[in-house]
Parts: C-alpha cells; structure tokens; sequence
C-alpha cells in the first residue's frame, strides 16, 4: 500500500517525533482509516454482508444445510435478478 496524503511519516515534523510515540501515532492513524472506512455506506455494507455470511456458515457448521441454503439463496439469486431486469429494460430500450 503506497503512503497516502495523510501519512504521517511524510509530515515534515515526523522526524521530531520522539520513537515511542511514533507507533501511537500510527495506530491511531489505522483506528481512524477504519473509522472512516466503516462509516461510509459500502463499508457498513461489507460488514452487514460479512456477517450475514457468517451466521450463514455459522449455520452450516451446526448442521442445518438446508436452511443454510435457503439462507444464501437470496445472495445468489439476486444479482442474477438485477441482471436480467438491467437486460431487459436495455433490450426494450434499444430495439
């Protein structure tokens, strides 16, 4: 990962840093790219989506396959669904 604007260490004062509060610095730096990530939509997406996806192998592991399948039947069927609606309105559209 290359250093973004925001990177300390290209701060012209980093230097007078002393060493001990340097790693401080930088882990507040990776609690506040998270914060900021996780505060945007499609990170609290990804986290809704990621744990969705645990319950759902969560569920597996306990045994219960069939409802497990049921469970993520709706994430694969409805990018499919989005698809054919997206190519269906460009088809009536276009011809």
């Amino acid at each position: 990962m290359a250093p973004g604007h925001d990177d300390p260490r290209q701060h012209p004062w980093w230097q007078h840093v002393p060493a001990a509060d340097k790693r401080g610095v930088q882990r507040r730096r990776r609690w506040r790219r998270l914060g900021t990530a996780l505060g945007s939509r499609s990170g609290q997406l990804a986290l809704l989506l990621g744990l969705y996806l645990a319950i759902a192998l969560g569920m597996l592991r306990a045994g219960a396959g069939p409802i497990t399948l049921l469970v993520v039947l709706p994430l694969v069927l409805l990018p499919a669904l989005a698809g054919l609606a997206y190519w269906l309105m460009w088809k009536d559209f276009h011809h």
